[in-house]
């Protein structure tokens, strides 16, 4: 999964990207520990066009941790940015939970991850 930041989310000036699959494999190397974040403070890209009828919100699995950063500036200036997990963050809320589980992962961290 790419994360793609651009327009209102571009955190360096202009389109930038990161590809969490190697994010993961670096959070399994240095064997982070996913932790139980409220909902309310993640800052993430617009869910509400997210069609729940589709098969990647239905196999979203709300047991694998999503990745946010933490102090990365946002556009609703939330304490996280959340860099993979949407369709596990709705599923989440859909389902009534107020938290959800992921790596939280610094901003000098995930600045590393930018390309």
């Amino acid at each position: 999964m790419i994360h793609i930041m651009d327009g209102e989310w571009a955190t360096l000036g202009t389109q930038t990207s990161i590809d969490c699959s190697v994010v993961y494999s670096w959070i399994n190397l240095k064997k982070l520990k996913p932790q139980s974040i409220n909902i309310a403070d993640i800052g993430h890209k617009p869910i509400d066009k997210i069609e729940q009828k589709d098969s990647r919100y239905i196999n979203a699995n709300l047991d694998l941790p999503g990745i946010v950063v933490k102090g990365m500036s946002n556009p609703a200036d939330k304490p996280y940015r959340m860099i993979d997990g949407r369709h596990r963050l709705l599923k989440a809320q859909n389902s009534g939970r107020s938290n959800i589980r992921v790596y939280v992962i610094e901003e000098h961290q995930a600045l590393k991850f930018i390309s």
